[in-house]
């Protein structure tokens, strides 16, 4: 009988290190790739999702875990102005999940601040509201974004620190 899943992470976790226990040969066995199912869809997308964005706008889901319809619901979207795919998207540390980064390739870095966006004395809903049916949509004037463009090629990923000021 071939070795399971449970038992590559329980020689592992023993000491006992081989390809089959790496983080490769563990999210690569074939019985565990079988075993996982689509959940939940989250709407909103209209491209391939490299990070929690698609091409060039960034879509902010709610968790709803006591609801049987929607677990999780399309809150905000923010039009982010990068001319190429984000591939790397982070909320800042100790923001209050307020302020969010993002990396493309169109070499940019930028940063946005959605609280700020919240600010509108426009009704929800009415001619000129930023917000339908529920959904609130922004762009990047929106949010008081900041544009660093110090990269010479695409960028691909974020680090933060536990600043909400640093990040690399």
């Amino acid at each position: 009988m071939k070795p399971s899943l449970r038992d590559h992470l329980l020689r592992r976790e023993l000491g006992h290190y081989s390809r089959d226990t790496s983080v490769r040969g563990l999210y690569g066995d074939r019985s565990w790739v079988e075993s996982l199912d689509i959940v939940n869809e989250l709407g909103g997308h209209s491209g391939c999702v490299n990070a929690l964005s698609d091409d060039q706008h960034l879509n902010i889901h709610s968790y709803q875990p006591d609801s049987s319809t929607a677990q999780f619901q399309l809150t905000t979207t923010v039009s982010t102005g990068h001319s190429a795919n984000i591939f790397s998207v982070k909320f800042m540390p100790h923001s209050n999940d307020r302020t969010i980064v993002t990396a493309a390739g169109d070499a940019e870095v930028r940063v946005f601040d959605i609280e700020r966006s919240g600010r509108s004395t426009i009704p929800s809903g009415a001619p000129g509201s930023n917000t339908y049916k529920g959904v609130q949509y922004l762009s990047y004037g929106d949010t008081n974004a900041r544009i660093y463009r110090s990269h010479a090629d695409r960028v691909k990923r974020i680090v933060t620190e536990s600043s909400p000021f640093l990040f690399l």
